[in-house]
């Protein structure tokens, strides 16, 4: 063999040896790809696209479970028994907040009391157990832009009020607003709290409310003299406020506001004017307070006007029907042309009733204020209360077609599953109050400037309010009545307007207000 056929020889065998080597990686790679992708379980794909099963399976990985957080429905309400604490920190009314760290309680996470999300019911009497109110001592002081009641995502705000009607009102304002994302991405919490009909029950509602809400708003308390628990600086927005002591309060900005001494007097004015012979008066008067200093003002401020006042019967609330018997043989030797109970609808009721029985004649009007406005006083004094006058402050529930705000209550009303009534009507023109305030604040100091300070300065400033047309222009920060008024009667078991005639209207002005002595 030659040098020449030698090196072709070698060159050859070289070649066989490079090939067998690069066949045998070939043929063993797939096992190590494999293993690299079988992360979590056996794989289904080899690095040609066949189908294989990896026999080697990794540690297994736990991983936390999935919980589904359940949502609150828009509105959601939170009924808390009123606090009986009063340890509280005072925060002077209408200063800038200081810039301690906020109280952990606030937090919506950790120290918040345990909730329940409101039934669709009408609300009812509110057991124990429904919600553990805070024990842990809490201050008023805020922190930056913040305040008591006020989260990234949530306002806290309380309802204090005597009468199940007004949380239902108020619990359908905060579900439109929450329905339409809130304020500034805020959505409202409302703590319900009611007053179990004491002055007590209004104390401790109040202190609750310091300690952990915002805000009060659209509430209503005939026990609200107390004006104490309100040195918190709290802004409280009521639909009125009964006591003079409490309208007075600087954080105070009824809906409705009252002024001692001015009584509202638009539709004495009308039955005057509209009725030939009207008016000498005869009114039953409440035998305890408040009831019975309010009713000495109106019959006062009908008198002012030219009313003649034939007698003024104190009555107790619990009269029997014996006395309301003798009332009505007394009011037919009186000879009055205009009759009215300051005791409210059962009261007036009863008073139709039993003068129906005597065949009491000659009575021009029978009037009643809005107690009498409800759908029970038409169907329990189905026999008697026909041609019944009665006034109110906002325009009929009959008018809802030509008042958008009204339809829009009426709607959440019964998506709520309550009935919708004048007094839920005022709670939620209350809460309208409390919204636009707090959307100027949030205009002028941005949605991570909401502070009670900054509320009051807003609520301030309000003039010409009008709840979308539900009630007359009113002066919120001069806390002046506005005089308005609509007249009904009730004509075949419903409730008619008289006055003003036109549908969305109300009669309002400085000459229905009319001064009387405290």
């Amino acid at each position: 063999m030659d040098r020449r056929q030698l090196g072709i020889t070698i060159t050859a065998v070289a070649l066989a040896l490079v090939l067998g080597v690069g066949i045998t990686l070939l043929a063993t790679s797939g096992s190590d790809e494999q293993a690299t992708t079988t992360i979590g379980g056996p794989s289904t794909t080899s690095s040609s696209g066949a189908s294989s099963t990896s026999t080697s399976t990794p540690p297994a990985t736990t991983r936390p479970p999935i919980v589904t957080v359940p949502t609150r429905p828009p509105g959601t309400v939170v009924i808390i028994p009123p606090s009986t604490t009063t340890t509280r920190s005072k925060q002077p009314p209408r200063t800038q907040p200081t810039t301690t760290a906020p109280p952990a309680t606030v937090a919506p996470a950790a120290t918040a009391p345990p909730t329940t999300t409101a039934p669709t019911a009408p609300v009812t009497t509110v057991p124990a157990t429904t919600a553990e109110p805070s024990t842990t001592t809490t201050t008023t002081t805020a922190t930056g832009d913040t305040d008591v009641g006020v989260t990234a995502t949530r306002i806290r705000l309380a309802v204090i009020a005597d009468d199940d009607e007004v949380l239902e009102g108020a619990r359908a304002w905060a579900g439109v607003v929450n329905r339409r994302g809130g304020i500034a991405g805020h959505k409202l919490r409302l703590d319900l709290l009611p007053t179990q009909g004491t002055a007590e029950g209004y104390a401790a509602a109040m202190t609750t409310a310091c300690e952990r809400d915002f805000a009060v708003v659209a509430g209503l308390s005939a026990f609200d003299a107390n004006t104490a628990p309100l040195d918190c600086g709290i802004p409280d927005v009521p639909i009125e406020a009964i006591a003079p002591a409490h309208a007075a309060r600087d954080t105070t900005y009824a809906a409705f506001p009252r002024r001692p001494g001015t009584e509202a007097g638009g539709p004495y004015r009308y039955l005057q004017s509209a009725i030939a012979g009207c008016c000498s008066q005869y009114v039953l008067v409440p035998d305890a307070e408040p009831a019975r200093a309010a009713t000495d003002a109106t019959v006062a401020a009908a008198a002012e006007i030219g009313f003649e006042t034939i007698a003024t019967p104190e009555v107790s609330l619990d009269a029997p029907t014996t006395d309301y018997d003798a009332l009505a043989q007394d009011l037919v030797a009186s000879e009055a042309s205009f009759v009215a109970s300051g005791l409210g609808r059962e009261s007036t009721i009863e008073f139709r009733r039993a003068a129906a029985t005597v065949g009491v004649v000659g009575v021009d009007a029978w009037y009643c204020d809005a107690r009498c406005y409800d759908r029970s006083f038409l169907t329990e004094g189905a026999d008697v209360v026909d041609r019944q006058y009665v006034a109110i402050e906002t325009v009929p529930l009959g008018d809802r077609r030509g008042v958008r705000a009204l339809r829009t209550y009426l709607v959440a009303s019964a998506r709520n599953g309550d009935d919708p009534g004048y007094t839920g009507l005022r709670a939620y023109a209350t809460g309208l109050l409390a919204e636009e305030a707090l959307r100027v604040v949030v205009d002028e100091h941005g949605a991570n400037g909401i502070t009670r300070a900054r509320l009051l300065d807003a609520l301030a400033g309000i003039e010409g309010f009008t709840a979308g047309g539900i009630i007359g222009p009113t002066d919120i920060g001069a806390r002046a009545p506005n005089g308005c008024s609509v007249v009904l009667q009730v004509q075949d078991g419903r409730f008619a307007r008289v006055h003003p005639a036109e549908r969305g209207s109300l009669d309002c002005g400085a000459q229905n207000l009319v001064e009387v002595d405290d």
